[in-house]
């Protein structure tokens, strides 16, 4: 019987190597075919990169985020070529409060106090933040691309929500995580997975046998959100399920709605329901339910709650201290430490006013406040069920990520946060373009009818 073992062993390596090439070059050539696809792994890429089994067969200089971006980015370029160069509208609402903020880190590169770390962490944002700003408006120009990454994201999601609980003990204590990523991490994924399955799946009409698998991966998803241990992703996603009911309910005060009314009747469910059943099976979540006792009852809410408080404290104290330019990009870490290295607040508009000053939070809070206006803008106007409950996901996901921004992570950590404002203003191109075929396709029928 033929056998490997039996040729000799040069070849076999060199046989290897050639099957693990072309699976490469295959695997890339799909990717590029795919490139919403391959922007849900470059977003994500931090969230099994540094899985000790990936690292055992990747080289030490491959890096996965830069991988998936670069195909990405090298796709949307194709596609931009193959258009004659035609550029999708870019909101000038979006673009020129981003560029303002680019050009003050710029700027704040000639006095900060962390000349490396802070060159380091304004190259990351122009490249990797600006990508993920701005790619979904290249790349989501139809419906369908857009429900694709949502796939994708929710795949990874699911797949390390089960990792994370088959790899323990079901009433395991301690944090819990999946691929080397951490649980904040995982429960960042989490929560933003069961908001997209709950607006953007299981409320619109379906059939019975896919609502039930909605059903399935939403209730997977939210159990792996409280399952981690990490309180902050818990909370963004209470607050914003409370602020969306509350907002839905004046709305309904204004002016009855049959798509408001049953965002209301869910958002409240879910809310209840969730706090159902931590109250009647607490063991799978004793983690969560343990550190919330820790922060409500201990001095300064524990060591977790310390840190960032001493972190807040600093960044408040800089700011009185340089409150118009700030102490540059990076700059935070010396301040705070010392050390050109690594360091940052934990609360993006903290990081943001100490470092670049009050210019630079004001640019901030116009780029946040015009995004809201824009989404509440798409509510008005497209009333139609499909439509105003996408709109309606992209804004639960806005809200949900950036109060994550307020408890951890810096502003190219929370480069997701920046994907949201991407795909809102990258939603008016969608409707418009779905708009148009719906008015050409009525057109075609009256022309059809009269002839």
């Amino acid at each position: 019987m033929f056998s490997l073992n039996a040729l000799p062993s040069y070849f076999v390596l060199d046989f290897i190597s050639i099957a693990l090439v072309t699976f490469f070059l295959i695997f890339s050539y799909l990717l590029f075919k795919h490139p919403e696809i391959t922007f849900a792994l470059f977003l994500n890429a931090g969230a099994f990169k540094s899985d000790p089994r990936l690292a055992s067969i990747l080289p030490g200089f491959f890096d996965l985020t830069i991988f998936f971006g670069l195909i990405a980015g090298l796709s949307i370029l194709l596609n931009v070529v193959k258009n004659k160069l035609k550029i999708p509208h870019i909101s000038s609402t979006f673009f020129i409060p981003y560029s303002f903020l680019v050009l003050l880190m710029l700027a704040s590169l000639l006095y900060t106090e962390a000349p490396i770390y802070g060159k380091d962490k304004f190259l990351r944002f122009i490249t990797i933040g600006t990508l993920s700003a701005f790619g979904p408006i290249f790349l989501f120009k139809e419906r369908k691309r857009l429900y694709n990454f949502f796939c994708v994201f929710i795949a990874i999601s699911t797949l390390m929500v089960i990792v994370s609980t088959i790899s323990a003990s079901f009433t395991s204590s301690g944090f819990h995580m999946a691929f080397g990523s951490n649980w904040l991490a995982l429960g960042r994924m989490a929560g933003t997975a069961s908001l997209i399955i709950l607006f953007c799946f299981l409320l619109p009409r379906k059939t019975k046998g896919r609502k039930n698998i909605w059903t399935i991966l939403f209730l997977l998803n939210t159990f792996g959100l409280f399952y981690t241990g990490g309180r902050g992703p818990v909370i963004a996603f209470v607050i914003t399920l409370l602020l969306l009911a509350i907002l839905t309910l004046l709305s309904l005060l204004i002016k009855r709605s049959k798509n408001d009314t049953r965002i209301l009747k869910t958002t409240s469910l879910v809310t209840v329901m969730i706090f159902l059943v931590i109250l009647i099976f607490p063991q799978p979540f004793g983690t969560l339910i343990n550190r919330v006792r820790v922060a409500l009852t201990e001095p300064r809410g524990g060591s977790s709650i310390s840190l960032r408080l001493n972190s807040y404290g600093s960044a408040i104290k800089a700011i009185s201290q340089h409150p118009l330019l700030g102490v540059g990009i990076g700059g935070f870490s010396v301040y705070h430490s010392g050390i050109d290295q690594l360091s940052y607040p934990h609360n993006i508009f903290l990081e943001i006013w100490c470092e670049l000053g009050v210019l630079g939070i004001i640019v901030f809070i116009f780029l946040i406040t015009l995004c809201i206006f824009s989404l509440f803008k798409l509510k008005d106007k497209y009333r139609d069920e499909k439509q105003y409950l996408l709109i309606t996901t992209i804004l639960t996901v806005f809200v949900f990520a950036f109060i994550n921004t307020l408890f951890s992570g810096d502003i190219n950590n929370n480069r997701l946060f920046f994907t949201w404002f991407g795909i809102a203003y990258a939603l008016r191109n969608i409707f418009k373009s779905e708009n148009y075929l719906l008015q050409m396709h009525k057109n075609f029928k009256k022309h059809e009818n009269k002839t």
